[in-house]
C-alpha cells in the first residue's frame, strides 16, 4: 500500500447544503487516499485472489492514535466494512470544522496512514449579506424638514435571505471603522425589522459624521 500521488492534501470545504440534496460520500474510502500495489497472483489456480487484500480501514483522531469521535456534531464517519465509504454531513446549520482526522488502513502486513484529512462545512447563513456599492465618499446633505435618511436596511445591505432562518437579526450604526457602536446624537437607527436610519433636524449647529451601517444574521 502507498499514498496516492494525487491525494488531496488541501482542506476540504463544503458549502451548506441549502437544497438538502443529501450527504457527501466518498464511496471508497481506501481508494480516496491510497493505492494497493500488492497486485494479484494465482493461488490454487484462482487468478482473482488478492495477494494483499485490505482487511480494515478506519478514521482516527489527528494523531492517528486516538479513536475518532465523529467530529463536531458527529458529522463524519467511515463504514466498518469494504469499501469503507466516508460519509460527511453538510447541512449543519451553524457549520463545523475544520475537523482534522487520520485515515488508517491495514492489510495485515502493513498499516498505512493519511494524517492530513481536514473537512469544514460553512454555516447556512454565511455570505448571504452583501454591502451595496456607493460612490466614494458616500456623502449626503440633509436640511431641516427631511428627517428620514433610509427607510430600511435595504438601502445599504442586500440580504439574500430576508425571511426565514437566515434573516437579519441585528443592525446598528457604528463609527467609520465599523468596530465601535455609534453613540453620538444627531443620527439614530430604529428597531427591527426595518432598522431605519433617521437624523435629528433640530440641532442648531448641524453636524458632519462618517458612519458605518452594520448588520448581522445568525
Amino acid at each position: 500500500m502507498e499514498q496516492k500521488s494525487d491525494a488531496n492534501l488541501d482542506p476540504i470545504i463544503y458549502v451548506h447544503d441549502d437544497a438538502e440534496e443529501g450527504d457527501k460520500v466518498f464511496d471508497n474510502g481506501f481508494d480516496q487516499f491510497f493505492v494497493n500495489v500488492g497486485g494479484r497472483h494465482g493461488i490454487d489456480n484462482n487468478s482473482d485472489e488478492e495477494q494483499c487484500p485490505i482487511i480494515k480501514c478506519e478514521l482516527k483522531a489527528k494523531d492517528c492514535k486516538a479513536t475518532w469521535n465523529g467530529g463536531d456534531g458527529n458529522n463524519i464517519e467511515m463504514a466498518a466494512t469494504a469499501p469503507w465509504a466516508i460519509t460527511i454531513k453538510d447541512n449543519t446549520f451553524a457549520g463545523y470544522g475544520p475537523d482534522e482526522m487520520c485515515v488508517v488502513c491495514d492489510n495485515e502486513y502493513q498499516i498505512i496512514q493519511f494524517d492530513q484529512l481536514k473537512i469544514t462545512q460553512t454555516g447556512r447563513c454565511i455570505n448571504k449579506l452583501t454591502a451595496l456599492n456607493f460612490p466614494t465618499p458616500a456623502t449626503k446633505e440633509y436640511k431641516i424638514g427631511s428627517a428620514v435618511i433610509a427607510p430600511s436596511f435595504a438601502s445599504f445591505i442586500k440580504d439574500e435571505r430576508t425571511i426565514g432562518d437566515c434573516a437579519i437579526t441585528k443592525c446598528e450604526l457604528r463609527d467609520k471603522t465599523c468596530t465601535t457602536k455609534w453613540t453620538k446624537s444627531g443620527v439614530s437607527i430604529g428597531a427591527g425589522p426595518d432598522y431605519a436610519v433617521s437624523y435629528d433636524d433640530t440641532l442648531p449647529n448641524g453636524f458632519e459624521y462618517e458612519l458605518c451601517y452594520w448588520c448581522s444574521n445568525p
